[in-house]
């Protein structure tokens, strides 16, 4: 149980370590906080994993995100200009403004993007006027689409780099609120959009489901003890339940696996578990 208690601890524990590499990468692979998230995390920064993956660093004057392509003629469905605080309440999913703002606190810019925003922050705060030939920020049915380096940096200007100047709390910015309809159809799009389905999916596992998996028979569900075989007619039929009940003995010491066919296979050892 210390490993299991290890592996809860670490996934409660996520939210306040340092935003490295790897579990910015995990934030984008696992929806929710989970023991696959955490171990995943554990097995990057030992270098056995996403050895290849490269964040999303964007080139200047380039977007952040994949551009959105819309149908030929179409329209937003309404274009606003908004301060940054109007911005944060009507648009929902920016990401990493919080994120950046904390690295620069900490004199971190390891992160490419919070070395990507700052530079145009630094950028803004000497150019001002160069916000007026910014490209309009895009939403899609309410969810930010491109834009979270721009936002990302005023808003490090107004919390951090130039706070007296009250201009970053006023300056606005054009927004553009599209409707998803109005997205041109793009075969890349739907594969992304069934591999995300699918990834929200596979994370909706926690350490509660991983040990009831269907392995006992009946209704008990959950794992199995292979020192403890239920046969019939001589032949074995399946395995009783992991967790013994209140008063029962066994002649051995459980060894316990998720499923049945899990059994067949000795692991380390040359038998399963301890004799009495």
């Amino acid at each position: 149980m210390n490993r299991i208690q290890k592996i809860i601890q670490e996934v409660l524990s996520e939210e306040k370590k340092k935003r490295d590499r790897c579990l910015r990468i995990a934030d984008r692979k696992f929806k929710k906080p989970s023991a696959y998230k955490s171990g995943a995390v554990v097995r990057c920064r030992k270098g056995d994993i996403w050895k290849d993956i490269k964040e999303n660093i964007p080139q200047s004057g380039k977007s952040s995100g994949t551009p959105a392509k819309f149908k030929p003629g179409t329209k937003p469905e309404k274009t606003e200009f908004l301060t940054l605080d109007q911005i944060f309440q009507q648009v929902k999913n920016i990401p990493y403004y919080k994120e950046v703002l904390d690295d620069i606190k900490k004199r971190d810019e390891s992160w490419e993007v919070t070395k990507k925003v700052k530079e145009y922050a630094e950028y803004m705060k000497k150019n001002p006027s160069s916000l007026k030939n910014l490209p309009p920020i895009i939403t899609i049915n309410g969810n930010l689409q491109d834009g979270a380096h721009r936002i990302s940096a005023i808003y490090l200007l107004q919390n951090l780099l130039d706070q007296e100047n009250n201009y970053w709390k006023t300056v606005k910015l054009k927004v553009e609120f599209w409707d998803k309809s109005n997205l041109t159809e793009n075969k890349l799009n739907k594969n992304k959009d069934i591999f995300e389905e699918l990834i929200r999916e596979i994370t909706k596992e926690t350490l509660r489901t991983w040990f009831k998996r269907s392995g006992t028979p009946g209704k008990e569900g959950g794992w199995v003890d292979c020192n403890a075989p239920i046969k019939k007619d001589g032949k074995i039929v399946g395995y009783k339940p992991c967790g013994r009940k209140k008063g029962e003995k066994r002649a051995k010491y459980p060894s316990c696996r998720p499923t049945p066919a899990q059994c067949k296979t000795p692991g380390k050892g040359t038998k399963w578990g301890k004799t009495k």
